[in-house]
């Protein structure tokens, strides 16, 4: 726990010095960050408590950048939260906060996190077993992370597509995405 329990305490004392300052961008980054080593934790109710509340700052203060990085997170939270719990309304939530979070990322026309929403989307349709969705939002996400020389989030996308293919019986297709 040492350099987590560290972190956590910078993370606080960031928090605290922004509240006392009243550096509202600095409270919403801090609690992202907080809210980040919840999520890490497993503690996904205080995760999404600092999730929350660092949006309401981001919205209130105008911050789209903050605003699109915290819904990401929420969704984040909220699929992991259904995919340990097999609870697919939390991961239908997740794509919920997904889909605002592409549409800042699109408006913003930030390739890289078009890229990571893509692959969130796509992991929770997956989970949903919602295959065609999956599949092209993972094709989609190929394409982005081709475009920006992105090669962890192009292997990400073709592995993605060949569980796809496995889980729909197309073993041999899904060798042919394994292979590359």
């Amino acid at each position: 726990m040492g350099e987590h329990e560290d972190a956590f305490n910078y993370f606080k004392t960031a928090l605290e010095i922004a509240e006392q300052e009243h550096d509202l961008h600095g409270e919403s980054n801090a609690l992202i960050n907080i809210g980040d080593l919840f999520s890490g934790f497993g503690e996904y109710e205080k995760a999404v408590n600092c999730y929350q509340n660092s949006l309401s700052i981001s919205r209130k203060i105008g911050d789209i950048p903050g605003e699109g990085k915290t819904l990401f997170a929420l969704g984040n939270t909220y699929m992991d939260i259904g995919n340990r719990y097999q609870d697919f309304n939390k991961v239908k939530e997740a794509i919920i906060f997904y889909k605002e979070a592409l549409s800042i990322a699109e408006e913003r026309d930030d390739k890289w996190k078009i890229g990571s929403v893509l692959g969130g989307l796509g992991n929770s349709y997956l989970i949903l077993g919602e295959y065609s969705k999956a599949k092209n939002l993972f094709e989609e996400k190929l394409k982005v992370a081709q475009c920006i020389g992105d090669r962890k989030g192009e292997a990400n996308a073709i592995g993605n597509l060949g569980v796809i293919f496995y889980n729909c019986n197309e073993h041999t297709k899904a060798l042919e995405f394994y292979q590359r």
